[in-house]
Formats: C-alpha cells, sequence, structure tokens
C-alpha cells in the first residue's frame, strides 16, 4: 500500500507542498507514499534545497530523499498572478 504508485488509501486527494527543508516535505512525502497526488510548489529558480551536496548524477541527494514521488512546479508566490495560480 506504501509504494506511491496512486492505489493507496491516499488515492484521488490531491496535496499541495509548500514545505521546505524537512518537516513539510517528509510528511507529503509519506502522503505520496500512501497514494496521494503531491504537489511541491517551489520558488523560480528551485527550493534551495536543490542545491545542497551531496550531489549524486547532478542532483543534490538531500532533495531528492525529501521529494520523491512528488509533481513539482515552480511560481513567484510574491506576485498576485501566482497567489491566483496556486488558488486554482
Amino acid at each position: 500500500m506504501l509504494n506511491g504508485n496512486g492505489n493507496g488509501p491516499l488515492a484521488g486527494i490531491r496535496v499541495i507542498d509548500l514545505g521546505r527543508h524537512q518537516a513539510g516535505p517528509r510528511c507529503a512525502q509519506v502522503l505520496a507514499r500512501m497514494g496521494a497526488e503531491v504537489i511541491k510548489v517551489e520558488r523560480l529558480g528551485g527550493e534551495e534545497t536543490r542545491y545542497h551536496a551531496p550531489f549524486v548524477r547532478g542532483q543534490s541527494a538531500y532533495w531528492v530523499q525529501y521529494n520523491t514521488g512528488k509533481k513539482s512546479l515552480s511560481m513567484d508566490l510574491r506576485k498576485e498572478e501566482g497567489k491566483e495560480a496556486l488558488r486554482q
């Protein structure tokens, strides 16, 4: 059930992940493993943890550890257009 293939108890649920660093992204990852569709929203240019070492095959191992199984998009939530897109 906890395999992240969208067939778990949270299948059909969409979660917007606005968390950063450990606690929020880890919680959202657990929800993804339980079948939820998790969309990670990052600032333009990507969340700062994308740039933390160590790097494996060009990606931050730290970022991959906490964000595997999620969809990802970038938006500027300081601007009204970004806020409106998030509300949709």
